[in-house]
C-alpha cells in the first residue's frame, strides 16, 4: 500500500485550468444556442442547422466539471488533513469559496428580476423547468422555507424527500449543479471524519459511497426517491475525478493499471446497458486525463490556448453570471430579428459569449477574487488545486 501522504508535488494537474476553462464555454456555447435549437426541431437539415443541433451535446460541460471536482476535492481534502487542523476548517474553506459570490449573484438576480418585471418585461426572464419537475418562480412567489432552501443550495433535494416540487428562483435555474457540488463536499468532509484524516481510509469510503450510488442508480425504484441527491447517479462522475487523483497522487504501478482497468470496465458496462451519455463521457473523461499526465508540466508553461486558461481561472464567475444574461439576451436578440441559423450562430452565440466573458471579469475582480482561499502555510500542506469553487465548479 502506498504512503499515506507522497510528494506534495503530484498533487497540482495545472492543466486542469484548461479543461474547466472548455467545460465552461461549452456549456455557455449550449445556453446561448438552446433558445433557437428548440424552435428547429423537426426543419429540413442543414450545414447550419446540423452545427446548431450539435451544440445541444455541449450541455455535458457539466460532466466535465463534475470529473474535475472529484480531482480537486480530494486534493483539498487530502491538504486538510496534511495540515491537522480542525473539521470546521474544511467546511469553513468550502462555506467561504461557494455561498459569498453565489449570494452577491443571486442579490443581483432578484434585485434585476424585479425590476424587469416591473418593466412588463417578464418574457425576457423566461426559463424552461427543470427536468419537468423543478419550477423555477419569482422570488415573491416562493415560502420562507424555499428562500432557504434556495440560499443554502438544499431545495433541489430536500423538498423531495417530502413529496413536494423544489422550487428555484427565477434566474438560478443553473443552481441544480452548485447543489450537487455542495453534497460532494459535504459527503468528503464526513469520509474525512471518519477515515480519521488517513487517505488510504478515506478513498476506501469514497468506493464504497461510488457502490451505493451504483446500485441506487440502477435500481429505477431507489433511483425514484433520490432524485436530486448525489445518490441518483451524479456521485459517479465525481468518483471518476477521485480515481484520477488517486492514480496521480498515490497508486503504485499496479494499482494505476487496476484503476484503468475499472475505469474501461465501467466504461464497457454503461455501453452495454445503453446508459445516459454522461456516464460514458465521465470515465472516458477521466481515462482520457490519465493518459495525458506526461504532458500536464509543459502545457501548463505553454499557457495556450489562452482563452481556455483564461476561463478556466474565471470559471465560477463565468458560471455564475453567464445564465441571467444569456437568456434575457437571447430572447432581446430574437425579438430584434435574429431569427434564423446562421443569425444564432453568427450573432446570438458570439454576442453572448463577449458579453458573459465581460461580466465574469468584472464579477471575478469585484466579488469572487475577495474569497479566494489563500494557501496555508504550513510547510506539511499540500497544494490544493486551484479552483473555482475550490475544486472545480459545476455548471448547467
Amino acid at each position: 500500500m502506498p504512503k499515506d501522504h507522497p510528494s506534495l508535488s503530484l498533487a497540482r494537474y495545472e492543466s486542469l485550468d484548461v479543461w474547466r476553462g472548455l467545460a465552461c464555454l461549452l456549456v455557455i456555447v449550449y445556453h446561448a444556442t438552446s433558445f433557437r435549437t428548440e424552435n428547429y426541431l423537426g426543419h429540413i437539415p442543414s450545414v447550419g442547422l446540423v452545427l446548431l443541433l450539435l451544440t445541444t451535446t455541449f450541455k455535458h460541460g457539466v460532466t466535465l466539471f463534475f470529473v474535475i471536482s472529484g480531482y480537486c476535492i480530494s486534493a483539498a481534502v487530502e491538504a486538510s488533513a496534511r495540515r491537522q487542523t480542525g473539521i470546521t476548517d474544511y467546511f469553513r474553506r468550502r462555506v467561504r469559496r461557494i455561498f459569498p459570490p453565489y449570494w452577491t449573484l443571486l442579490a443581483c438576480v432578484i434585485i434585476s428580476g424585479a425590476l424587469v418585471h416591473a418593466l412588463g418585461g417578464g418574457r425576457f426572464l423566461w426559463e424552461r423547468s427543470l427536468d419537468n419537475y423543478v419550477q423555477l418562480k419569482q422570488p415573491a412567489d416562493l415560502s420562507g422555507s424555499q428562500w432557504l432552501g434556495n440560499l443554502t443550495l438544499t431545495e433541489l433535494w430536500l423538498p423531495r424527500l417530502f413529496g413536494r416540487a423544489p422550487r428555484l428562483f427565477e434566474g438560478s435555474g443553473h443552481a441544480w449543479t452548485l447543489a450537487y457540488e455542495e453534497q460532494f463536499y459535504a459527503v468528503c468532509g464526513l469520509l474525512l471524519i471518519a477515515s480519521r484524516r488517513r487517505m488510504n481510509r478515506f478513498f476506501a469510503g469514497a468506493l464504497g459511497v461510488t457502490l451505493l450510488t451504483f446500485v441506487t442508480a440502477s435500481s429505477p425504484v431507489l433511483r425514484a426517491h433520490v432524485g436530486g441527491l448525489f445518490l441518483d447517479g451524479q456521485w459517479m462522475l465525481f468518483a471518476c475525478g477521485i480515481a484520477v487523483y488517486y492514480d496521480r497522487v498515490h497508486a503504485g504501478q499496479r494499482q494505476r493499471w487496476a484503476i484503468r482497468a475499472a475505469l474501461l470496465a465501467l466504461l464497457a458496462l454503461v455501453l452495454v446497458k445503453r446508459s445516459g451519455p454522461e456516464l460514458v463521457i465521465g470515465p472516458a473523461f477521466a481515462l482520457l486525463l490519465n493518459a495525458l499526465q506526461p504532458w500536464d508540466a509543459a502545457w501548463a508553461r505553454s499557457r495556450k490556448p489562452a482563452i481556455l486558461w483564461w476561463s478556466g481561472l474565471r470559471c465560477y464567475s463565468l458560471y455564475l453570471v453567464h445564465w441571467p444574461i444569456i437568456r434575457p439576451l437571447s430572447r432581446l436578440l430574437y425579438e430584434s430579428g435574429v431569427r434564423s441559423v446562421w443569425g444564432t450562430l453568427l450573432i446570438t452565440l458570439p454576442v453572448s459569449l463577449a458579453v458573459s466573458m465581460l461580466a465574469a471579469w468584472a464579477f471575478h475582480a469585484a466579488v469572487e477574487r475577495r474569497f479566494l482561499n489563500r494557501p496555508s502555510r504550513s510547510p506539511t500542506a499540500a497544494p490544493e488545486a486551484r479552483s473555482a469553487p475550490d475544486a472545480a465548479l459545476a455548471s448547467a
